[in-house]
């Protein structure tokens, strides 16, 4: 995600972030690069999960797959199917996505996309799954130290009371 972007939003400035996402998307749409508009869309739909923004991330992950599927962006494409599946709480398609992302060999934003599969595990009540996916992501960010998004794995400390984990 545009790391300007997001530090806006983390910073309770989500305009200004959306902003930034907007002016990625344009920018990609003006030099006409297949390869950047399909990274753009993803990184815009990655950005409007982060912000809850169910809708408006489906229809950038639906911009970002039509571009890398048709140009065979695998990583795109599989970042799309994350959020997709994310916004229209589809744990079978999270899934996919993600193992179509890992076995690109991307691992960048692996904590953010399992944290999205951990919402919806919890959304749809199947508690003791996420808890088992809360653990695998946790050794993953203890083993790779990316701490990108472990922030969000741990921002609600209410979360971990609930699975029974020590705050």
């Amino acid at each position: 995600i545009d790391t300007r972007a997001l530090t806006a939003l983390i910073r309770g400035q989500p305009a200004a972030g959306a902003e930034w996402i907007r002016n990625s998307v344009a920018h990609a749409e003006a030099i006409q690069s297949p390869y950047n508009l399909a990274y753009a869309n993803d990184l815009a739909a990655q950005y409007c999960a982060t912000a809850a923004q169910r809708e408006l991330a489906l229809e950038h992950a639906a911009s970002a797959a039509a571009l890398a599927t048709e140009h065979g962006f695998v990583v795109h494409e599989a970042a799309a199917a994350i959020v997709r599946g994310w916004a229209v709480r589809d744990v079978d398609v999270l899934r996919q996505g993600i193992v179509l992302y890992e076995g690109a060999g991307a691992y960048v934003a692996t904590s953010l996309f399992r944290g999205l599969l951990i919402e919806v595990l919890l959304d749809l009540g199947q508690i003791a799954t996420a808890r088992a996916e809360l653990a695998t992501v946790l050794a993953f960010v203890e083993r790779s130290g990316e701490e990108r998004h472990l922030a969000e794995l741990e921002r609600d400390p209410g979360l971990r009371v609930r699975w029974g984990m020590k705050v």
